[in-house]
């Protein structure tokens, strides 16, 4: 997609004018995120269930390019619906922090949300590590949590 918003273009991300170093960040988050959403979405077992929904599957992609554009506005509903149809999910976690990094973004340790994308990705690596969760979707699981934590990490870069 390459629809303009804000000065904001999915595929290649350009921000920030004429400052490098910004647009520089600006591609290796949007990358980093995209490959694990790709991973996230692509590579689960037939036996997991959110992210074999064909329907689940396309509001995901679908609030993702909002968010990528900056159409938050749009992306949220999307991203409701999802929580709406498997409540206490941790990809609904997931999402919500990713949706918070973004808004926000840059993230500092001084953002009025960065208390909120923090517990979202706790809460997501929490729920992972349920017992009960990870053994009945394991690579779901799995994913959802190196995700939070790679976004994390990304974070306290």
């Amino acid at each position: 997609m390459n629809r303009k918003s804000n000065g904001i273009k999915t595929g290649i991300l350009t921000a920030g004018g004429d400052c490098p170093g910004i647009n520089a960040i600006l591609r290796r988050t949007g990358i980093t995120l995209s490959v694990i959403l790709g991973i996230l979405i692509n590579t689960l077992p037939s036996h997991a269930q959110m992210l074999h929904d064909s329907a689940t599957v396309r509001k995901i992609r679908t609030g993702v390019d909002y968010m990528y554009n900056m159409e938050f506005d749009k992306a949220l509903p999307l991203f409701s619906d999802v929580e709406q149809l498997y409540p206490g999910h941790p990809v609904n976690h997931l999402l919500k922090g990713i949706f918070l990094y973004w808004k926000d973004y840059p993230m500092l340790p001084t953002s009025q949300s960065r208390e909120a994308f923090e517990n979202n990705l706790r809460t997501c690596m929490d729920l992972c590590s349920d017992s009960q969760y990870s053994a009945q979707y394991e690579a779901e699981s799995l994913l959802a949590n190196i995700c939070s934590r790679g976004l994390l990490l990304l974070y306290y870069n």
